[in-house]
């Protein structure tokens, strides 16, 4: 019986992951690469080519390992653990875009087994199997596993394979197997920060679920529990040695969002529509809530399923607790497990929407797969009621797939017809092989957006990124200067995607200069929009900003 459920688990794993592998994510190279793709994937190749020389955001740290730059982490809340993932797939197949989209969404799917396996230990084969299909049909998973913004994926299959392994080890008394789960955990703390939200949430749940037993069940063991301990402290080492950095850097604790927008931000990713959004907008946060967009039934399914849970906790008969015969399919009861996720979801939701800096779909999709698990447990055991519960359980069911999958072609027709737009754009990667063809060019980018992505698209041009030292030139009181030539690209946004404001001033100034001077070159999406401007001055120069930009032509 138990073999045969895990059989049964990896082989619907496998048609599922075939569906999103085949079906369902965009086409390779649609949309076009974002920053933090490019900035995470980056740092991995900057291991693999030690010759080349890059340069990253100040916040970004790294140390020499065998000659080679290795990342440590990207900000102070941030982790390198995804780049550090990535090199063993760089190294094998070669470090480009089609390799990043498929190592990120292969992390994704082994997340994505990894809960599947864990759900049918300790909720039952029916509710992992529909778990799993809620999962791997809902838009988030589909188009943040292909094209992710921050380590999403590295942060799902931490919990999923920590969850896996705590459980696994702990029911089959094998304190390595316990040790491992807890540093994956704390692998999980390393890679962001509000990890530690997740584990917490989970505890919590845990206590609420079977509080006494797990904490006689402890006791019996003290040998295991220390253990465990200390692979979680191991793993979470690197990001506790950078507690004075997350609590003293602004950026890592700034409210960028108000509680209304943070709440707006956990709904569009529940109902599968976030990813629409900001692809509709050009990757413009700020507006992302200000059009409609498709959306699925999964975010009112989960609030049925929360209020279900509490229901049922309180009014149903406790039926057992957690089985500990590593020969049978191990099982919470059904009231145990709806308490379990019930209070993970409650209060892990309940902290993302109080934490100033989750103001992005990558910190709301902390949540899955217990959202979706509650969902399904709730469904599952309502089908084992009458005929007329057993066809609603199922309806509902049906319902939010075919919803996702509505959302999901919806998606994948605005990619298709605008190759995305705005920041992720495919214009930019159009750029890219125009540099590539000419090593002797310079890409002097003069906003947020180009510099990581160029750096990944390109290998032999000289790449500038000035934003970050201009503005310290102009509070000390003195003008930005730059020289260049013939051979310099100078990057502005349009400016309904310009974040730094020196786009419409740099433009303004080259709009001035006779034509013969100038070159100035509009970069299109596939609708004919403007994404970006290029800039080129026709002879040796000096460019100066002290709140406005001049042109000074050097003999």
């Amino acid at each position: 019986m138990f073999r045969s459920e895990t059989a049964i688990v990896i082989a619907a794993w496998l048609v599922l992951s075939a569906i999103v592998v085949l079906v369902l994510v965009p086409p390779e190279g649609e949309p076009g690469l974002n920053y933090d793709e490019a900035f995470l994937g980056q740092q991995a190749r900057d291991f693999l080519e030690p010759e080349r020389q890059t340069t990253h955001p100040p916040s970004e740290r790294s140390t020499f390992l065998f000659g080679r730059r290795f990342p440590l982490r990207n900000a102070a809340y941030l982790g390198a653990l995804k780049p550090q993932l990535l090199i063993p797939p760089f190294a094998l197949f070669g470090p480009d875009l089609h390799t990043l989209r498929l190592a990120t969404l292969g992390t994704a799917l082994l997340a994505l087994l990894l809960a599947t396996l864990w759900a049918r230990r300790v909720f039952g084969l029916p509710t992992a199997l529909l778990g799993a299909i809620f999962v791997a049909f809902d838009p988030s998973f589909v188009f943040f596993g292909a094209c992710e913004w921050g380590p999403y994926t590295t942060l799902l299959l931490c919990r999923c394979a920590g969850l896996y392994l705590l459980t696994a080890g702990w029911q089959t008394r094998r304190g390595w197997v316990v040790a491992a789960g807890a540093l994956a955990m704390g692998l999980g703390v390393y890679a962001r920060a509000d990890f530690v939200i997740i584990g917490a949430a989970a505890a919590l749940g845990l206590l609420a679920a079977r509080g006494r037993a797990s904490v006689a069940e402890m006791r019996e063991r003290p040998g295991t529990v220390l253990a465990a301990a200390g692979c979680l402290v191991l793993g979470s080492l690197p990001m506790l040695l950078s507690a004075i950095d997350l609590l003293t850097v602004e950026s890592g604790i700034a409210d960028r969002g108000d509680l209304a927008y943070r709440a707006s931000v956990l709904w569009s990713t529940l109902d599968g529509s976030y990813y629409f959004r900001v692809i509709d907008v050009g990757g413009v946060f700020e507006r992302i809530f200000d059009g409609s967009a498709p959306g699925g039934l999964l975010g009112f399914g989960i609030v049925v399923a929360l209020v279900g849970s509490a229901v049922g906790a309180r009014f149903r008969g406790f039926e057992g607790a957690l089985a500990d015969d590593p020969r049978t399919p191990a099982r919470t009861s059904s009231r145990a497990g709806l308490v379990f996720l019930g209070v993970t979801v409650a209060v892990l939701g309940a902290a993302m929407l109080a934490l100033p800096g989750a103001v992005r779909a990558h910190h709301m999709l902390n949540l899955m797969p217990f959202t979706h698990l509650l969902l399904a447990l709730l469904l599952v055991d309502l089908g084992r009621r009458t005929g007329v519960l057993r066809g609603l359980a199922a309806a509902i069911a049906i319902a939010i797939v075919v919803a996702n999958l509505y959302v999901v072609r919806e998606t994948r027709t605005l990619i298709a017809d605008t190759g995305g737009r705005g920041r992720y754009s495919n214009a930019l990667d159009a750029f890219a092989e125009e540099l590539t063809a000419d090593p002797g060019a310079t890409a002097v980018s003069l906003d947020w957006g180009f510099h990581e992505t160029l750096q990944f698209l390109t290998r032999e041009n000289r790449l500038e990124e000035p934003i970050w030292a201009l503005p310290n030139q102009l509070a000390r009181g003195r003008a930005w200067t730059h020289r260049g030539d013939a051979s310099h690209h100078y990057l502005v946004f349009a400016p309904r995607y310009d974040l730094f404001g020196l786009g419409p001033k740099l433009l303004e100034a080259a709009h001035a200069l006779p034509a013969d001077d100038v070159e100035i070159r509009a970069h299109t999406d596939r609708e004919g929009e403007t994404v970006f401007y290029s800039i080129r001055f026709a002879r040796p120069h000096q460019l100066a900003f002290g709140g406005r930009f001049e042109v000074r032509f050097l003999r």
